[in-house]
């Protein structure tokens, strides 16, 4: 993968301490190609290596005895004490400790389906790591808005999936595509461990070449209940004014990245299930968008998923 603007300051920041293990990064490059950027960009690594042994506590073994058989070395405790993924790994071998199963298994359906899917057609993304039979769920946003990310993460708690939380990008000033200068705000992200079913589902979702493209389509079976709809709402819907100070409102979903052939059969699904009337429209940048017009549809949606909003977004909801 291309080194971003981000990840190189990244980079920057991190690799002085940390060396390669930098979890932003590895989860898209090498630790070879990781070291390799930072030679070329005269990066050295500082660190704390003494050559000694940096001995484990009593309590440091205790939660390693207690949580490396089902999470591995993704044990949140000791990456924030410090401790790196192949030091975890040495001491549980050192103590015999077995990690049950490396490749782990998730049912998606009833509830976690819902909370799924809805993130999927939004601001969800499917990541692969260097393990290509796993994938992790990724949602990121910024730093005004990471209460939702802690609503999702208690219902992933609830649902028995556990989700890490971290910063993803600070805030700065960077040169955009076109060439002019962009402001990015500082960002958090939460992210799954790593799962076989989620691998499975990035084909579903039109992963085609996992390496460098994203999610183009949308599985027959999505969900779209209230719940769904919401998080798909919150991730990637607005409530556009379009005549200024007139009670006159669209509500449009982003959904740039599927394809339209996709998004037809999705309007007609939810045209059939709530009898609203959706309508496939077109963004000023080219891409397509799902309109719905009418106010008493757009008063029922918002009303039906008002339930579900977190309060950073109840702006969305305003005109209820």
């Amino acid at each position: 993968m291309k080194w971003t603007t981000e990840h190189i300051n990244i980079l920057k920041q991190k690799y002085p301490d940390e060396g390669t293990f930098i979890p932003e990064l590895m989860e898209y490059h090498s630790r070879k190609a990781i070291k390799e950027k930072a030679k070329k960009l005269g990066i050295k690594y500082i660190g704390n290596r003494t050559g000694k042994f940096i001995k484990w506590d009593k309590e440091e073994i205790k939660i390693l005895r207690e949580k490396y058989p089902e999470q591995g070395y993704y044990i949140l405790e000791l990456l924030e004490n410090g401790r790196t993924k192949s030091s975890i790994n040495d001491m549980a071998h050192h103590l015999k400790i077995r990690w049950k199963n490396r490749l782990k298994r998730i049912n998606i359906t009833g509830k976690l389906k819902e909370v799924f899917d809805g993130l999927m057609l939004g601001d969800g993304g499917l990541h692969i790591p260097r393990v290509k039979k796993t994938a992790i769920l990724t949602v990121a946003q910024t730093e005004s808005k990471k209460e939702w990310l802690f609503d999702i993460q208690k219902k992933f708690e609830i649902l028995g999936v556990p989700t890490t939380f971290s910063l993803c990008g600070k805030e700065r000033d960077a040169i955009g595509v076109n060439g002019n200068k962009i402001h990015i705000k500082k960002s958090y992200r939460i992210q799954t461990l790593y799962y076989v079913d989620f691998r499975s589902e990035m084909k579903k979702w039109g992963y085609f070449n996992t390496e460098t493209k994203g999610k183009t389509s949308i599985p027959e079976n999505v969900s779209i209940t209230p719940l769904s709809l919401a998080l798909f709402y919150m991730g990637d819907g607005s409530l556009v004014e379009m005549r200024k100070g007139k009670k006159d409102y669209r509500l449009q979903f982003s959904t740039q990245c599927f394809n339209k052939k996709d998004l037809n059969i999705l309007i007609q699904k939810i045209n059939k299930q709530y009898g609203w009337h959706c309508l496939l429209g077109k963004h000023p940048c080219g891409k397509h968008v799902i309109n719905m017009y009418r106010w008493r549809e757009i008063t029922q949606f918002l009303n039906l998923t008002k339930p579900h909003m977190v309060n950073c977004f109840d702006y969305k909801w305003r005109i209820i």
